[in-house]
């Protein structure tokens, strides 16, 4: 392995959670929170919405998640567009964000 390919240790890269909760835009809120218990995530909060080739779409906060009306689906309540930064944006920078 080269040397870069390896995670900086002051980049975003050394603090990426691989271990999270993740839902389809059409899930709804109760399958959302079945899927996630007895599970261990790196973080569980927020859940990240993926479209089918695992592309970001948005989040939902887990407090939020818990607030939503059953019947709801990520779509319609996930915040789009959520802050992002790069493997090897320095670590001061990602905490900024």
């Amino acid at each position: 392995m080269t040397e870069d390919l390896l995670p900086m240790k002051d980049s975003a890269h050394w603090h990426l959670a691989t271990s999270v909760p993740v839902a389809a835009p059409g899930d709804t809120v109760e399958e959302i929170l079945a899927s996630m218990r007895g599970r261990l995530f790196d973080c569980a909060d927020p859940v990240v919405v993926v479209d089918s080739q695992r592309h970001v779409l948005g989040q939902i906060p887990l407090s939020q998640l818990l607030q939503v009306p059953p019947g709801r689906t990520a779509e319609q309540v996930m915040q789009r567009d959520p802050p992002s930064v790069r493997l090897r944006t320095d670590q001061e920078r990602v905490a900024s964000v």
